[in-house]
């Protein structure tokens, strides 16, 4: 073997025996940085058959730089088949001991990795004999399958190995840069540790990301401490790729040094100006999460992104939450479903065997879907904060008590209209038009009252001052054994053309549309009595359509006694 590589610090025995040399001397505070950045593309440059590298190659003998150098050798893929050749420690002890020393010496036990002695003759022996290069099933079978490079003791954290990991997975899958994705690339490309992870881990990446847009229209919002790391371009690119009209906005925040109490103010503001129909939210905003012993829910409910959650349902519960979180700890994971959130995507963790970039995307792609879809949540939500308000509904106090009752129901199953939609309840439409029209059913309860045997009228109920007027008014229609009734939709066209502004024409189809959706609901028989305004299967914008109609309702009826 006469093309044999030295790298070498001026302690090795003959240095003349190498033509090709390269002198390691560091001048890096960072091993990884000085390796990859200087040593790597050297080697890059040369012409070899073997490599021969001194054990230490520092003052200090116990760091045994020659090894790391060489899992650096093995690890960078820049080196293209330069990596598969055979390497060759020089050392003044043996296996047994250096083995003892670092757990770095685990390479010597993998194929096409030689030790010999530090000496001329050792030197001219091994320069004798011919060595084979390791293939490309060797390599993954006989030396990835057989090291463990262990995360760095002196890192950030483990939710900082998360993060720049993930990030590095999503842009090469997404097949985007940017300055920040740039920055976090080349801090994974020089650390052993990641390029351990790259090599390891490379079939997950080697499949671009195929997808479809999908004709969606919404806004979301990124609440996450890492936002500037790259998420921003990562989570922008992906929305634009994965939809044709929704908008992802930012929270542009620094959250280094702040408190709960700061963050929670940040959140308010940015959530009213963008209102926002998702919200992205990292599990761990404060530097102090990650110092956080989680062992019981008590403690889980302090991490800064679940208090931040209910936070956000403070200002609107028909704002869906997806939790974007570094964290495999089962029991935060099984809180999280306890949340009222729609679900929670996981960061590639290095250490996370079954979850993978490709895995994340779709389940990322499936929860804003349903997310988006949710939107009219927020709608709802406001139009029952807003007819709750109504003063005639919170006064229960001033009503004759025949009325309390009708007061208290009514209130209920306003409140029920949200909280169905807002549930996993199979045909959450159906329910939610059933409430509504219960609601108009109680309406007419608490201001009609009918007198049939007589005079076929019937009698309005002013709250304001408990007294009775009588009103002739409404279309009675024949029931089948030949007495006179109102229909519900005639007693509510008589409340609204009596005590409020609305003209009828604008909303006698909306009504007459709810009350044979609902009849046909309950008779599915008597489809043809209506059919012009029948909807068989209410959907969210019918819902939004019904319930707003209701409001300006309450809403003039409130203006009506005002």
């Amino acid at each position: 073997m006469h093309n044999m590589l030295l790298i070498h610090n001026n302690n090795v025995p003959s240095l003349q025996a190498f033509p090709q040399r390269i002198r390691f001397k560091m001048h890096s505070s960072d091993i990884d940085e000085y390796i990859t950045n200087e040593i790597i593309p050297e080697i890059k440059t040369q012409q070899f058959d073997c490599i021969c590298i001194k054990d230490t190659l520092s003052s200090n003998y116990l760091e045994l730089y020659g090894l790391r150098l060489a899992y650096h050798i093995r690890l960078s893929q820049e080196l293209q088949d330069k990596r598969f050749v055979p390497i060759i420690i020089l050392s003044d002890l043996d296996s047994y001991l250096l083995n003892k020393i670092t757990p770095m010496s685990n390479i010597l036990f993998t194929k096409n990795i030689f030790i010999i002695k530090n000496s001329i003759d050792a030197i001219k022996s091994i320069a004798a004999n011919t060595l084979p290069y390791l293939s490309v099933q060797e390599y993954e079978k006989t030396f990835l399958s057989r090291i463990l490079i262990e995360s760095p003791k002196d890192y950030l954290t483990h939710h900082s190995i998360t993060n720049e990991w993930s990030i590095y997975q999503w842009s090469n899958l997404l097949e985007i840069s940017s300055d920040a994705i740039k920055k976090n690339s080349d801090k994974i490309s020089s650390m052993l540790y990641f390029k351990y992870l790259i090599a390891k881990y490379q079939l997950q990446i080697k499949t671009k990301n195929k997808t479809k847009q999908t004709d969606k229209q919404g806004r979301v919002l990124l609440i996450d401490d890492k936002w500037n790391d790259g998420w921003n371009d990562i989570l922008k690119s992906f929305v634009s790729q994965q939809y044709t009209d929704v908008q992802l906005s930012v929270m542009e925040y620094d959250f280094k040094d702040k408190t709960i109490e700061d963050i929670k103010k940040a959140v308010q503001i940015k959530i009213n100006d963008s209102q926002p129909d998702v919200v992205l939210l990292d599990l761990r905003l404060l530097e102090s999460d990650n110092t956080l012993k989680i062992n019981k829910k008590k403690s889980i409910n302090k991490l800064s992104g679940i208090q931040i959650i209910s936070e956000i349902k403070k200002i609107n519960p028909g704002i869906q939450i997806i939790m974007f979180t570094a964290s495999g700890d089962s029991l935060i994971l099984d809180e999280l479903h306890n949340k009222g959130i729609l679900g929670y995507v996981k960061k590639d963790a290095p250490t996370d065997k079954y979850e993978t970039s490709k895995n994340s995307f779709k389940k990322l792609d499936t929860l804003l879907k349903k997310g988006i879809d949710k939107n009219y949540l927020k709608k709802i939500w406001k139009l029952e904060s807003d007819i709750l308000k109504q003063s005639f509904l919170q006064n229960t106090n001033k009503l004759l008590s025949e009325n309390q009752q009708v007061i208290f129901e009514l209130r209920k199953n306003i409140q029920f209209i949200f909280e169905i939609l807002n549930s996993n309840v199979p045909n959450p439409f159906v329910y939610a038009m059933l409430a509504i029209f219960k609601s108009i059913e109680l309406l007419n309860a608490y201001y009609i009252e009918e007198n049939w045997m007589k005079n076929k009228k019937y009698s309005f109920w002013r709250g304001s001052n408990s007294k009775i007027q009588t009103l002739d008014y409404g279309t009675l229609r024949d029931t089948k054994d030949g007495d006179y009734n109102l229909s519900s939709e005639n007693k509510i066209m008589a409340i609204i053309k009596e005590k409020t502004s609305i003209r009828e024409d604008t909303i006698v189809n909306v009504i007459k549309q709810l009350i044979c959706s609902r009849n046909y609901a309950m008779h599915p028989s008597e489809k043809d009595s209506c059919k012009d305004f029948l909807i068989k299967e209410p959907k969210a914008e019918h819902i939004v359509n019904w319930f707003d109609m209701l409001y300006d309702i309450f809403k003039s009826l409130q203006e009506d006694k005002s």
